[in-house]
């Protein structure tokens, strides 16, 4: 028998047993949970998964679509998601990183990009991709024609029905397939009724914990459970456990929010005529210090200073980072006369810190050596009266406001994420809006929100005029 005819054999065999693809081609073993989501997929072609992280969803997802490429003759397999930064470190990665594996004979029939796999003899008519859809542009992938397609969705709570309306017209023969996965962010969307009972063309829902996956170190399990404080936190139900959160009404800024915001790339253009302000909180004794860097829409630093007890000592590593930005802004001699020439070296034009207790002392020192110091003290009154207790709660709420509305980026810091999403409000007696103290934070996480309030500072400007960027 030809090598050819035996290729044929098992091509055969492999279009109806992805599982012996994995494991005979890609040389790997999945894990039981990687194993169960394959065998679902196989026998009911279109599943839903919603899980925690590390379960290995994504590798499947890669493992699959390189599969149903090299089975599937003029094979379509559009990619989605809402967020093209998370297409790209994600799926697409993963994607590479198994193609590269592949035995030479597979490898030598595809061309992978940046944004593609592309069958070379037969072009786009075979050909998987990325593309991102969003609830003002659902229509991205209606164009994905073929007999033999398999439509893959990232980040599931954030794809809108409307996304699924427009596959649906794609998904009528008997070769297509689809599959949405994601972490359980939102009580609301498609993704949670999904969960809830509503029909759909998903007619398999998997849930898988990472306390279950071998993937999953239990270091960083006993880390989440200690930061967020519990297996009843919100960080922890999503990204471990794999469930949707409690709809808090007390929380003030839903995790979904934080993660878009984390997984946002902004173009340079976005974000670099605007004003660069630093945020310090000041935390000497068992807190951290830490500074905040934010320009326009881009949280584009952090710095955090731990056991340092001593004011002047900490006014210096703050000059330090000042003197790093003056340095390039003396050096370069060429863009001198520009009007925005400060904000392009990242020079701030404020420098925003917490001036109650120990932070008083770091106001006025930093004064004295003539760096640009505006000291807050976030017990003032605020500027909407009737409605917060304080400047602290009408502050958090202007965060809430920046990360919802002016569809910003900050950094994968773990210690950001947990600040923002940690805080609770409520109502004084008085009806008005406050945020729950340093104190209840510490005592609730065991310790306090320092690089979320360095965030939340940069946010303030002298007079309170509504205005971030």
């Amino acid at each position: 028998m030809k090598q050819t005819e035996r290729l044929l054999i098992h091509l055969r065999r492999w279009r109806s047993n992805p599982l012996a693809f994995i494991r005979e081609v890609l040389n790997v073993e999945p894990t039981d949970q990687q194993t169960d989501i394959i065998l679902n997929f196989i026998q009911y072609r279109f599943i839903a998964v919603r899980s925690g992280n590390k379960v290995g969803k994504t590798a499947v997802c890669a493992w699959l679509l390189i599969w149903f490429m090299c089975c599937f003759k003029n094979a379509r397999v559009p990619c989605t998601s809402p967020s093209e930064s998370q297409l790209k470190k994600g799926i697409w990665n993963e994607v590479g990183i198994w193609y590269r594996n592949l035995p030479e004979y597979f490898k030598n029939q595809f061309t992978y990009t940046a944004e593609s796999l592309t069958n070379t003899r037969h072009g786009t008519a075979w050909q998987s991709y990325i593309k991102t859809a969003t609830k003002e542009r659902p229509e991205v992938l209606s164009g994905a024609h073929s007999a033999d397609i398999f439509v893959i969705m990232d980040e599931g709570s954030a794809i809108d029905g409307e996304i699924i309306n427009n596959i649906l017209p794609l998904l009528g023969s008997i070769n297509a397939y689809s599959m949405i996965i994601g972490n359980p962010m939102r009580t609301s969307g498609y993704f949670f009724d999904l969960f809830h009972g509503k029909p759909s063309i998903f007619k398999k829902l998997l849930h898988y914990s990472a306390e279950d996956s071998p993937l999953m170190p239990q270091e960083t399990l006993k880390a989440w459970l200690e930061a967020f404080g519990g297996r009843d936190s919100s960080y922890y139900k999503i990204h471990a456990l794999g469930e949707f959160p409690a709809s808090d009404s007390d929380q003030l800024i839903s995790l979904y929010i934080i993660d878009e915001a984390k997984n946002r790339r902004l173009n340079k253009d976005e974000y670099e005529d605007a004003d660069v302000i630093w945020g310090v909180d000041v935390g000497l004794d068992h807190d951290a210090s830490t500074l905040v860097k934010r320009q326009g829409r881009k949280v584009y630093d952090i710095k955090k200073w731990r056991k340092v007890k001593d004011t002047v000592k900490l006014c210096g590593l703050i000059q330090e980072e000042y003197n790093k930005e003056l340095k390039k802004y003396e050096e370069d001699e060429e863009h001198k006369d520009e009007e925005d020439y400060v904000k392009t070296h990242k020079l701030p034009k404020r420098i925003n810190i917490d001036e109650i207790g120990i932070g008083r002392g770091t106001v006025d020192v930093l004064k004295g050596w003539k760096l640009p110091v505006f000291g807050v003290n976030v017990g003032w009154a605020p500027k909407e009266k009737g409605r917060f207790a304080n400047l602290k709660a009408e502050l958090w709420f202007m965060a809430k406001e920046w990360l919802e509305l002016e569809a910003p980026q900050i950094p994968d810091d773990q210690d950001l994420i947990t600040d923002l999403v940690v805080p609770k409000y409520q109502t004084n007696p008085s009806g008005k809006i406050k945020i729950e103290s340093k104190d209840q934070i510490r005592k609730r996480i065991g310790r306090s929100t320092d690089t979320g309030d360095g965030f939340v500072l940069t946010l303030y400007r002298p007079k309170q005029v509504k205005v971030y960027i």
